[in-house]
């Protein structure tokens, strides 16, 4: 194991002059002025931890203004499970849709005008796999926060996703559609706001997705720009679930079971809990924390989870087999486990940006592979 970094304290460095002002009781002129130089060079000089922080928000700036200024407009994607860097793209990607003409809502209009399109759409048993998202063609309303739900509903028989928009003023109703796509097994819903712009319109976009199983799905994919998105019951879905959103929360509230599971955020935390077999599991937030909870979870899975801004945790079983690598810019990073002879690593880096590497388990050379990244934030990797 390496040593801990100690930074070097400002307070510490040259803190006496070099050149004294005085020899044999008598002022030294010479010795003055280069003393006097000596200030100045101090009071100008940026010490280091000031340049640690200019680098790291330099890198904030560089990285994520890269991202947001590249206008990639309806740009949608399926969700991407073998590498972590495709995540945080994703999320980037993501923020410049909306980032790029977004016109806000004033605080002050009520959202009383409810949309008079159709609103309720019922899945038949042979629809398996279902897409929820939104979509802006033109000059589109601004999003005031609304709120995407997934509940099982044992009274149903059939899938159900019921849409409530409203609208803060009648003459945007020509500018919201939703369109539906079906095929044999699936369908996708897009919610629509067209090159419609009557000024200071405004949009407000819930939806319900009630299944009457928990296993009534095998694919399910929500993408929204500013809503917040939550599994409240149990879901298994063997597919895979893909959820992604520009400004809110992603929460799953009771275990989620799927083989692939992809979540993607710009603004906004990503808190679930998990109970799955062999998994390819990937977690992204620009600006957010991410906290997952696998309450088991078999070999050969992999697991990502990365941050610009914010915490990760991940919480995994203590019989969970698995290497790691984790890695900060600006933050910490802690390993616990209930049986700490398990736990075989080497720390490595400085003041700024640190990595841990390593394994868990007998095997150095497990099936299984943990990747946690952050910039700006902490990192815990818990096995208990």
């Amino acid at each position: 194991m390496f040593p801990e970094y100690t930074a070097i304290k400002d307070t510490d460095v040259e803190k006496q002059p070099l050149v004294s002002d005085y020899q044999h009781g008598h002022p030294c002129q010479c010795g003055r002025q280069q003393q006097q130089r000596q200030d100045q060079d101090r009071r100008t000089r940026p010490s280091k931890s000031t340049i640690a922080i200019f680098v790291l928000i330099l890198l904030l700036f560089v990285g994520y203004g890269h991202n947001i200024c590249q206008n990639k407009h309806d740009h949608y994607y399926h969700p991407a499970y073998t590498n972590n860097d495709q995540q945080q793209q994703q999320a980037f990607e993501a923020s410049s849709s909306l980032f790029s003409d977004l016109k806000y809502c004033y605080h002050h209009s009520p959202l009383d005008v409810h949309w008079n399109g159709k609103s309720a759409f019922e899945l038949g048993p042979e629809i398996t796999s279902l897409s929820v998202e939104q979509k802006h063609d033109g000059h589109r309303l601004s999003a005031q926060a609304g709120d995407v739900v997934v509940v099982e509903n044992k009274k149903i028989n059939e899938t159900k996703v019921t849409f409530d928009i409203r609208l803060n003023d009648d003459r945007s109703q020509d500018a919201v559609r939703i369109d539906e796509s079906w095929s044999k097994h699936a369908l996708d819903l897009t919610v629509v706001t067209n090159d419609y712009d009557i000024g200071n319109g405004c949009v407000k976009i819930d939806v319900l997705i009630e299944v009457p199983s928990s296993a009534a799905l095998d694919a399910l994919t929500i993408k929204f720009i500013n809503n917040d998105i939550t599994i409240k019951d149990k879901l298994h879905l063997k597919d895979f679930v893909s959820a992604s959103v520009v400004s809110g929360d992603l929460t799953v509230k009771k275990p989620l079971t799927s083989p692939k599971i992809s979540f993607s955020l710009a603004s906004g935390d990503i808190t679930g809990v998990f109970d799955v077999d062999q998994v390819e599991f990937g977690a992204a937030s620009t600006s957010g924390d991410v906290d997952l909870d696998f309450n088991r979870i078999s070999s050969a899975s992999t697991i990502r989870a990365s941050t610009v801004s914010g915490d990760v945790n991940l919480r995994l079983p203590s019989d969970f087999d698995s290497k790691f690598d984790l890695s900060v810019v600006a933050g910490d990073v802690k390993l616990k486990a209930e049986d700490a002879k398990k736990l075989h690593y080497r720390r490595s880096g400085g003041i700024v940006g640190r990595k841990v590497n390593g394994y868990y388990g007998e095997d150095e050379n497990p099936s299984s592979h943990i990747k946690l990244d952050t910039v700006s934030g902490n990192l815990e990797l818990k096995y208990q």
